[in-house]
């Protein structure tokens, strides 16, 4: 029988088997519901073992069949080469991951680091890094790229803030250094004028009051410069209440000095609704607009003053036919100190500028050379509040009152 399986058997008899101690160990696992054994007998051995029953079937023979452990030894070697070729495979492919790390990102972020460090911040304007690619970091380098832009912004505008407070500080010591010797100027002006009309009419005192006249109307100049100063110098606080944008613009046109070759109309849509503004500032902002448009048509030509209701606001635009301005010059009018004119200071479209912002509203201007300029006012519509004068927008109010008449 061994010879014809080809193993190692050997049938042992119960009594010697209880003797051995494989054997003993074979017994105590073997019972009804497990007939076979297996034992390992040291690392390269294992055993199996089964009991033989009489016809009684109490076992009287035990059968032990050995076998060499050769395919799990072989398995085993397999798990232990499997294991090193699997750590050589990752220690390559995490070197490789290295490389490409290295490569794709630690060095471009070094570069970039590089980059930012050397962009000089007395040369801030002159600063950019290399924004290649399309990755988290190609996005990093163009989000450095905005922030750069941005720092350039603020301090550019930062230069430009403090050049309006020099500018400012200057003006405000200048205005009121003038104003005095104006004041006194105006004064003596006037008592001139007296003088003249108690000594009568006579040759030389028509000569002496068409001087005076003269030097009253420079006088006048003098003092609109003075108040530009002043204006432009000061935080500006309109003091509100409602205006008939009509009655205001006759009177600012009555009161501007427009030669006969100039015709003006003023074209004001129906049902405009009264506007929440300081009169006075208004006066001055569209005094300012009217005085420029017929200074550029030494001439003659054609003044239209149109006003229309846009959404929640009141459009006023000036329009002439002038001489227009340079297109180069278009960004620089709102400047102080900017004037195309032989004779001005370049601070009323500033002032005007301002008067403009401090009521919530946008000015532009749009102008071609040789054919004539439109600044276009654009105001908010606000009411006062009866109970504490605060300022209602107009969609506010309009919403306000429906709900009134519906609830009614």
């Amino acid at each position: 029988m061994r010879e014809y399986a080809g193993l190692s058997l050997e049938i042992v008899d119960i009594s010697e088997a209880e003797e051995k101690i494989d054997f003993q160990s074979a017994l105590r696992e073997i019972s009804d519901d497990n007939q076979i054994a297996i034992i390992r007998l040291h690392k390269n051995l294992i055993a199996g073992y089964s009991t033989i029953n009489d016809i009684y079937g109490d076992p009287i023979l035990v059968l032990k069949v050995d076998t060499s452990r050769a395919i799990f030894s072989l398995g085993q070697t397999s798990v232990w080469y499997f294991l090193i070729s699997f750590l050589i495979m990752g220690v390559g492919i995490g070197a490789l991951a290295m490389l490409a790390t290295d490569r794709v990102i630690i060095s471009r972020l070094t570069k970039l680091e590089d980059e930012v460090s050397s962009i000089d911040p007395n040369t801030l304007e002159l600063g950019q890094v290399e924004a290649s690619g399309d990755d988290e970091i190609s996005m990093l380098a163009t989000s450095i790229n905005g922030m750069l832009d941005a720092i350039r912004r603020y301090r550019s505008l930062l230069k430009e803030n403090e050049r309006m407070a020099a500018i400012g500080e200057t003006a405000a010591m200048v205005g009121h250094d003038l104003r005095n010797p104006l004041q006194v100027i105006v004064g003596s002006i006037e008592l001139i004028k007296k003088g003249l009309n108690k000594r009568g009419d006579s040759s030389d005192g028509c000569e002496i009051e068409k001087w005076v006249d003269k030097i009253d109307a420079q006088t006048d100049y003098m003092n609109k410069i003075v108040s530009d100063l002043q204006d432009y110098s000061r935080n500006i606080k309109p003091t509100r209440e409602e205006a008939d944008l009509e009655a205001l613009m006759g009177d600012v046109v009555s009161s501007v000095d427009i030669h006969g070759d100039v015709d003006v109309s003023i074209v004001l849509d129906e049902g405009l609704p009264d506007i929440s503004v300081d009169e006075t500032l208004m006066k001055r902002l569209f005094t300012n607009l009217i005085l420029n448009a017929v200074q550029a048509m030494p001439d003659g030509g054609s003044l239209s003053i149109r006003g229309s209701l846009q959404g929640d606001d009141v459009v006023i635009s000036v329009e002439d036919t002038g001489v227009g301005i340079r297109e180069e010059n278009l960004d620089e009018i709102f400047k102080p100190f900017f004037t195309s004119k032989a004779k001005g200071t370049g601070f009323g479209l500033p002032v005007s500028k301002r008067i403009v912002d401090a009521h919530g509203g946008t000015i532009s201007v749009e102008s071609e050379e040789g054919v004539g300029s439109t600044f276009t006012v654009k105001l908010p519509i606000f009411h006062l509040s009866r109970e504490d004068g605060a300022q209602i927008p107009q969609a506010e109010l309009e919403a306000d009152v429906q709900t009134d008449a519906t609830s009614s």
